[in-house]
């Protein structure tokens, strides 16, 4: 049976409704957060990759480098390289990667990238690719609110559906540059 669990404190349900529907004291909504990532042996966290063997040991543990002040979780899988989702920089270590500078993020440290390496890799926010994460990232977009590209660290696929509303198109282009009266910044945004 499937388990869905709370990036923000750990708990699992069943079902992704029932989980969602819950509450929690960790979340800044009060409601549980969907974590996106896989089951794992180790679960590491995203601001300074420190890891637990559960995910709510994780979150509900300290971190000076996160601005929640908890760890929280990485959602990607365990990788031979970390890149950095907002410069495209790499370390051989998510500890290393993390806790060291990156004038692009908005934290000023660099935050893994936690899709997987890729012959394109696409904007989030206007569906423009490149062949490697470094030019993407370090290329303008009038779309995304940082003016720069953001990676979409999802696959490419036949379809793609907006993360707020379930839209459905069938490129990433087309979702990303059509209106969405339910997200934050107007525009489709494309789940993993």
């Amino acid at each position: 049976m499937a388990k869905y669990y709370c990036k923000c404190c750990g708990d699992y349900s069943s079902s992704e409704s029932s989980l969602l529907s819950g509450s929690c004291c960790y979340s800044k909504t009060g409601k549980h957060q969907l974590f996106e990532g896989s089951e794992a042996v180790k679960y590491f966290c995203a601001y300074c990759g420190d890891y637990n063997s559960s995910l709510s040991s994780l979150t509900r543990n300290s971190c000076s480098y996160s601005p929640t002040k908890k760890h929280v979780p990485y959602e990607g899988t365990e990788k031979p390289k970390y890149f950095c989702m907002y410069c495209g920089d790499y370390n051989s270590s998510l500890s290393s990667l993390t806790r060291n500078s990156c004038s692009y993020s908005p934290t000023r440290r660099h935050f893994p990238f936690a899709g997987n390496e890729k012959t394109k890799y696409f904007c989030a926010y206007c569906g423009d690719y490149n062949s490697s994460l470094s030019s993407l990232t370090h290329s303008s977009c009038s779309y995304s609110p940082t003016k720069h590209h953001f990676p979409y660290e999802g696959n490419e696929k036949p379809s793609y559906k907006c993360k707020y509303c379930g839209s459905s198109y069938s490129s990433l282009t087309s979702l990303c540059r059509a209106s969405c009266s339910k997200s934050p910044t107007g525009n489709h945004f494309p789940a993993k």
